[in-house]
């Protein structure tokens, strides 16, 4: 069964997007799964990557493989 985005799906999305904002902004470096679920009541890490997956696809962030750490907002992601 396809996932059908929902008004709470993007609401989630875009509650995700201002707390990496805001982390790096205060920390000067990206959060971890862990990070980012708590900041926005998410509990368990595969939730918060499943989010970040459609956030890719969508453009509007990225990271690096493999590395911690290294997830980035796009230019997109700022017009949004």
């Amino acid at each position: 069964m396809k996932h059908r985005e929902t008004e709470h799906s993007r609401d989630r999305q875009q509650q995700i997007l201002t707390a990496i904002a805001v982390f790096q902004r205060r920390n000067g470096f990206s959060p971890t799964l862990r990070e980012l679920g708590a900041l926005v009541g998410m509990r368990t890490p595969s939730a918060v990557r499943w989010q970040l997956d459609r956030l890719r696809a969508a453009g509007l962030v990225d990271w690096r493989d493999g590395a911690s750490r290294t997830l980035r907002l796009t230019g997109k992601a700022a017009q949004s």
